[in-house]
């Protein structure tokens, strides 16, 4: 419930590029989650496709158009 209202605050104050990026970082965040407290570790191909989405969302977020 507090991840959701947190997610609605946020949609609602942030610029929407910003909110595109730090919405592309969550599975970057919950890979390290899982390191640090669980001792989870990625295999090399899980690693690449975080980096690709999160780079593909953020690229789309940066570069979108403005018109």
């Amino acid at each position: 419930m507090l991840n959701y209202c947190a997610f609605l605050v946020a949609l609602r104050s942030l610029p929407l590029n910003v909110f595109g990026i730090l919405k592309s970082l969550e599975p970057v965040a919950a890979a390290l989650a899982g390191l640090l407290v669980l001792g989870e570790m990625l295999t090399l191909r899980a690693t690449l496709a975080i980096l690709l989405i999160s780079l593909a969302a953020a690229g789309v977020s940066r570069f979108r158009d403005r018109t």
